[in-house]
């Protein structure tokens, strides 16, 4: 009898998942019916396929074959679209009330919180008005020198690894570019490119694939669900390291902002032109002019451009070196473009 209650009640619970996930699916095959997708199995939609994070981008590139061009997936009932042509995204692009994200970013809030990546609205429009003049072109030259510095320590890492037939460069250049983002943008030092037992890297890599495992799980998903993973209490331990790290650098931070300098520091470069805040400083200050912008809110920005400043960063250049490898007359193409440009500053003699 038990068992035939358990049976009963396992039927009841798939038939009212069945019943929302169709329903889900429909509403947004509403507006998004014009653009293909793979067939779907019910509750998971095309999770399957994209459950392993090896299979993601050969799927990604035959479904664009197959499709010629744009196409959606399912995970679950929560769509992922693929853009291929800039044109068509130009409606959201372009727009000034389109500012709300995807359902997905709160796979990500617990980390980053309501920040500048997964914010909206007023509080969006807030922060990115705080922050956009610390990133000027003028303080990205001023920072020449540490990226000069955290260059030739990847250099000699890699030198070091070159021995070996073949080497995956992500771990070298995310640790630069980390190394890179603190020393500039927040003014702390990580020294992860020495230190390959990194805490903070390590922890980093564990919230970045839990990020991925809940955005292709459709049981992970649901917040109930994963409150009962492993996954979870992963997330949960490597959050404890990564917001104390950027507590401590804001901290570090706060109290030399609070110190009167001993020799008031010029407000203009030697040529004469106005220096520019570095990112934590322009928080700083204007935290300190509003009560309203909170250190939480400090936080949330730190761990943002702390995890965005090295990550992507990272990725890119990885693929860059990984496509430069594999074309070598790439290489040469550049090596003379560059020894002609240097040629051409000489002055000509006669």
């Amino acid at each position: 009898m038990i068992l035939e209650y358990i049976l009963l009640l396992i039927v009841l619970v798939l038939g009212i998942w069945l019943t929302y996930w169709c329903l889900r699916v429909w509403q947004f095959e509403r507006y998004l019916k014009d653009i293909p997708h793979p067939p779907l199995i019910p509750l998971v939609g095309n999770a399957m396929e994209f459950a392993s994070a090896t299979t993601v981008l050969n799927n990604i590139v035959k479904y664009y074959k197959k499709y010629n061009g744009n196409f959606k997936i399912y995970v679950g009932s929560q769509p992922f679209i693929f853009f291929f042509e800039t044109k068509d995204m130009e409606f959201i692009l372009n727009s000034s009330t389109i500012l709300r994200k995807s359902d997905a970013y709160r796979f990500i809030q617990n980390w980053l919180g309501t920040g500048l990546l997964t914010g909206w609205g007023n509080k969006w429009k807030k922060h990115r008005k705080i922050i956009t003049p610390a990133f000027h072109f003028q303080i990205l030259e001023e920072s020449v020198n540490v990226f000069n510095s955290a260059v030739d320590i990847l250099i000699t890492k890699l030198s070091e690894e070159s021995k070996k037939s073949s080497i995956d460069v992500y771990p070298f250049v995310a640790r630069c570019a980390l190394d890179i983002i603190c020393e500039t943008a927040m003014g702390t030092t990580v020294d992860a490119q020495n230190d390959l037992n990194s805490q903070y890297m390590e922890s980093v890599n564990i919230l970045s694939n839990v990020l991925i495992d809940r955005a292709f799980s459709p049981f992970l998903q649901n917040a109930f669900l994963y409150r009962l993973s492993g996954t979870y209490e992963k997330e949960r331990q490597a959050l404890k390291i990564v917001h104390g790290y950027a507590r401590s650098a804001i901290n570090k931070k706060m109290k030399e902002f609070g110190k009167p300098k001993e020799k008031e520091e010029s407000p203009v470069d030697n040529l004469g032109i106005k220096k520019k805040k570095a990112f934590l400083d322009s928080l700083l200050e204007y935290a300190a002019k509003d009560p309203t912008f909170s250190f939480e809110d400090i936080r949330q920005e730190v761990d943002t451009f702390m995890f965005a400043g090295h990550d992507t960063t990272a990725t890119s250049i990885s693929f860059t070196l990984f496509s430069l490898a594999a074309n070598p007359e790439v290489q040469v193409s550049i090596s003379i473009l560059k020894r002609t440009q240097a040629l051409s500053k000489f002055p000509k003699t006669f």
